[in-house]
């Protein structure tokens, strides 16, 4: 039986559902993001996931969630745009999928937190989170490389979650402008 790529697989659907309750269950940005990381584990295995939001003063990446990334990680330094995987996908607002990533030379591992781990066997996704035609950043996850033929599904559905960030980021900036505006100047 021919595959049928218009299907959403259900593990996928309960893990979609869980994410979008998660993002519209809070006013809290970063737990919002930390929860769609972790439901992201633990439903689809995909794993040391970041999510980056954009400063849009400096136009430098800001890792604002990581999830089963070291505390050091966490910190890394602000990426410039079109550096890495990351910076190349906020650049071109195209998403990337890496079916191995020891063959992709644009793989910074800047976080070294997949040095233990053998890379041949790992796929890396990004793509990009945007408001309307202008990227604020980037989702990014890896898994087990499974087949090419998962590689584009996983991108689809990882664009749709994106697209649910996207929403949640802009809606909270528009809140805190008018809160701002409302408030007395002193």
């Amino acid at each position: 039986m021919a595959h049928d790529h218009t299907k959403m697989e259900p593990d996928k659907i309960s893990c979609l559902y869980e994410i979008t309750k998660a993002i519209h269950g809070t006013f809290d940005l970063r737990k919002a993001l930390y929860e769609v990381l972790d439901l992201l584990s633990r439903h689809m295995e995909m794993n040391r996931g970041s999510i980056t939001l954009l400063d849009s003063d400096t136009k430098e990446i800001r890792i604002t969630v990581a999830h089963g990334l070291s505390p050091a990680a966490k910190t890394v330094e602000g990426i410039k745009l079109g550096e890495g995987i990351t910076g190349r996908v906020i650049e071109s607002g195209r998403p990337m999928a890496v079916p191995h990533l020891d063959e992709e030379p644009l793989f910074l591992d800047r976080t070294g937190a997949r040095s233990q781990i053998d890379k041949s066997k790992v796929s890396f996704f990004c793509v990009p989170i945007k408001e309307g035609t202008k990227v604020i950043g980037a989702l990014s996850v890896d898994r087990l490389f499974k087949a090419p033929a998962t590689l584009g599904d996983d991108l689809r559905f990882l664009t749709i979650i994106s697209s649910l960030i996207a929403q949640k980021t802009v809606l909270l900036h528009e809140i805190e402008k008018e809160r701002e505006q409302l408030m007395p100047k002193t």
